[in-house]
This record gives C-alpha cells, sequence and structure tokens, in this order.
C-alpha cells in the first residue's frame, strides 16, 4: 500500500475540507482523530468507552464538545435507556407478543 506524501494536505489544508457544513459521520470521525480515548468513560469512569457522544446537541467543530461514554452512559444522556424500559412494561419485548399483537388477546 502507498503512503501518503509528508506534504499530503489534511485538516483545513484539504483540498475536501467542509469546516463547519460537515455532518456528523464526518464530523465524528474528525472528533475521534483529534480526541484521544480514555481507559474508561468520561461520565461513570468504570467500563471502557465505546461511544463518541455530543454533549450539545448541536454538533459543533469542537473536540470539546464531545465525551468517549461507554454504551450504557451514552444511552442514558440521550435518554434511550429510559424509553427502551418504558417499551419493555407496555410488554413490547414480552416473549407472548409476537406481530404488534399479544398472543391470546383479540385486537
Amino acid at each position: 500500500m502507498k503512503s501518503k506524501p509528508d506534504n499530503y494536505n489534511r485538516g483545513e489544508d484539504a483540498y475536501n475540507w467542509k469546516g463547519d457544513w460537515v455532518g456528523e459521520t464526518g464530523l465524528h470521525r474528525w472528533v475521534s482523530r483529534n480526541k484521544p480515548k480514555p481507559k474508561v468513560c468520561e461520565q461513570c469512569n468504570k467500563q471502557p468507552p465505546k461511544d463518541l457522544a455530543n454533549i450539545s446537541g448541536q454538533y459543533k467543530r469542537d473536540v470539546s464538545d464531545f465525551e468517549w461514554l461507554c454504551r450504557k452512559c451514552h444511552m442514558e444522556s440521550d435518554g434511550r435507556l429510559e424509553r427502551l424500559h418504558k417499551i419493555d412494561k407496555r410488554g413490547v419485548n414480552n416473549p407472548n407478543y409476537k406481530h404488534g399483537k399479544r398472543c391470546g388477546v383479540n385486537g
């Protein structure tokens, strides 16, 4: 595989630099290259981090607006864990629940 020349343009000097017009995927890639991944989650300080989470929800090109989190902390901060528990309480994850209807119940 060919290696990039030493004078290869990266960052703002690259021909395809989008600045603040970057999408979420491109921004996550940029932050993951520019924000070192710690050994433990930045919130719980227990589990190894798996996700790069945006703090403000504004997706700015600012590494301080992102944090490395374990999956549980990321789901809690996004509210996904609470929504998942609500779904379970309604019976969606119930083994007797199939194809949108509860077995044995008309409707």
